[in-house]
């Protein structure tokens, strides 16, 4: 009984029952089959040897191998011919050559002919007379005109808002109304009957008062809780000297008064 087959994929010997060449690679189809005397023909064997339908003893069993056919591997179409390269290139490339060859030629030539000849003569450039006209010159005015010093007699000439600066001595008031701003006297001299309302801003209630600021008063008060610091930081009281810088403006009665007091300071 043979025990070997050939393959005939590459015609080598390998073993009957080997399902697959050691050499080539292809694969087989291994089974064992015998005569069966029940069934009364060839059948397969199963894994018991006997035969595969019936289970009866198979009569001449032997090893039959057959070949599996591989794939079929797809046929590539032929490679295309290469194509021919264009030459358009090389015709560009030899033309821009050509120009760039004569532009340095021209240009040489030029220049020896301006270096033969002499420097070309520069010429002025003509001056042409104006005919726009300067423009007007205009002052320019301050927004904010600086304070003007002001007496009792003349403050009632200034409009309301002027800024200005007015002297005198601190006085108490009889009655007035204190919550941002107070009320107070200014007046000429002593015992003078020309005096002006000034509203100093009032310091919150517990607070040291800031430059140009009254300290709060208490409730009852006396002249002596009046208060003022001034823009150097000293204080001020009742009967003081004191110069104060404001805006004009007007009491109920059309008296002129002093309010929007930005610095207070003692007399020079």
């Amino acid at each position: 009984m043979e025990t070997t087959k050939t393959c005939p994929q590459c015609a080598e010997t390998i073993q009957l029952e080997a399902k697959a060449c050691r050499f080539c690679g292809a694969r087989f189809e291994v089974k064992t089959v015998g005569y069966c005397a029940n069934c009364h023909e060839m059948r397969e064997a199963g894994e018991d040897g006997r035969c595969a339908v019936c289970k009866s003893e198979l009569l001449d069993s032997h090893i039959e191998s057959a070949l599996i056919p591989s794939a079929a591997t797809p046929t590539l179409p032929p490679p295309l011919p290469p194509r021919k390269k264009s030459r358009a290139w090389a015709w560009i490339l030899g033309i821009s050559l050509l120009l760039a060859g004569a532009c340095i030629i021209g240009g040489i030539i030029m220049s020896t002919k301006q270096t033969a000849a002499g420097p070309t003569p520069i010429r002025p450039t003509p001056i042409i007379a104006s005919t726009r006209q300067p423009p007007t010159l205009v002052p320019t005015r301050t927004s904010t005109p600086v304070p003007v010093t002001v007496t009792f007699e003349t403050i009632s000439s200034y409009p309301v808002g002027r800024l200005v600066i007015l002297s005198g001595i601190l006085e108490m008031f009889k009655s007035t109304y204190c919550r941002t701003e107070c009320g107070l006297l200014l007046s000429e001299n002593s015992g003078s009957e020309n005096k002006i309302t000034i509203f100093v801003r009032v310091a919150a209630k517990g607070e040291d008062p800031s430059p140009n600021q009254m300290k709060a008063l208490p409730d009852p008060f006396s002249k002596w809780d009046v208060v003022i610091c001034l823009n150097d930081g000293t204080l001020a009281y009742i009967d003081n000297r004191i110069t104060v810088t404001g805006r004009v403006c007007k009491t109920t009665d059309g008296d002129p008064c002093i309010s929007d007091i930005t610095k207070i300071e003692k007399e020079k």
